[in-house]
C-alpha cells in the first residue's frame, strides 16, 4: 500500500468517494434498464463502464488514501480477494461476453441458467456473503474507537453504503434470473432504490470527510481547550 502525503490524503479521499457516489446514481439506472434488456444489451457495457470506474475510485482511495483500515490481517486479507474476485468476476461476465458464461443447467427451477449474465449475477451475489462478514467485522473495529476518532464517522458511513451496495447486488441477481415479469419489477425497483441509497450514503460520506479537521488542527483545538 503507497499512502500519498498526508497534506493531499483529503482530496483524494473527496474525489475518489464523490466520483463514486456520482456514477452509482447513474448506475443506478443503468443497471435497472439492463436488467430489463436481452442479455448482450448495449446497455451492460455502459453498466459495466459506470460500475468499473465506481468500483476503481473506491479502490483508489482504499490504496492511496486509507483511514482507519481493517486491522484484523485474516479479514483484511479475505477483503482483498473477494474484492479481486469480484472485480474478475465483473469483467468475465460483462458485455460480450456475458453469451458465452450461460450455465449447462441448474438445480434450482425458474433460473436463466443458460444466460451468462444471469451466472455471473449469481457468482456476484454469492460473493455478498464473505464481503458482508468483512463489512461487520469492520463496523465493530470502528466502534470500538473513540467517538472523535478522525474520520470514524465516515467510514461508518462508507461500510453502510456497502451494505445498500449488497441489496442492490443481490437484487440484481434475482431480477436477471427471475422469469415471472411481476415478481421482477420487484426486484427491479428495489435494485435502482438501493444503488440510488449507495450514491447518497457515499455523498454524506464525501460530505463529512470534506468538513473533517486535519489530525494535526485537531490536536491544536485540544491543546488550546
Amino acid at each position: 500500500m503507497v499512502e500519498v502525503p498526508g497534506d493531499v490524503k483529503k482530496d483524494v479521499q473527496v474525489a475518489g468517494h464523490g466520483t463514486s457516489a456520482l456514477l452509482k446514481s447513474l448506475e443506478a439506472f443503468l443497471g435497472g434498464l439492463e436488467s430489463e434488456s436481452p442479455t448482450g444489451s448495449p446497455l451492460a457495457i455502459a453498466k459495466a463502464i459506470a460500475s468499473g470506474i465506481s468500483s476503481a475510485a473506491e479502490a483508489g482511495v482504499t490504496f492511496l488514501a486509507p483511514t482507519n483500515p481493517i486491522k484484523n490481517e485474516v479479514v483484511s486479507i479475505i477483503s482483498d480477494v473477494t474484492a479481486g474476485a469480484s472485480v474478475a468476476a465483473a469483467l468475465m461476465f460483462s458485455g460480450p461476453a456475458q453469451s458465452k458464461f450461460g450455465a449447462v443447467g441448474s438445480a434450482f427451477k425458474g433460473l436463466a441458467s443458460n444466460d451468462g449474465r444471469a451466472t455471473g449475477a449469481i457468482v456476484d451475489a454469492v460473493l455478498v456473503l464473505p464481503a458482508l462478514f468483512v463489512t461487520g467485522w469492520h463496523l465493530y473495529e470502528l466502534s470500538q474507537l473513540k467517538a472523535e476518532a478522525s474520520n470514524r464517522t465516515a467510514d461508518i458511513l462508507g461500510e453502510v453504503a456497502k451494505l445498500a451496495s449488497y441489496v442492490a447486488r443481490v437484487s440484481y441477481a434475482v431480477a436477471v434470473n427471475d422469469q415471472e415479469e411481476t415478481s421482477k419489477q420487484v426486484f427491479v425497483f428495489i435494485l435502482i432504490g438501493s444503488n440510488l441509497a449507495v450514491s447518497a450514503v457515499q455523498t454524506a460520506q464525501t460530505s463529512r470527510i470534506a468538513k473533517e479537521k486535519p489530525e494535526e488542527a485537531q490536536i491544536e483545538d485540544k491543546q488550546e481547550a
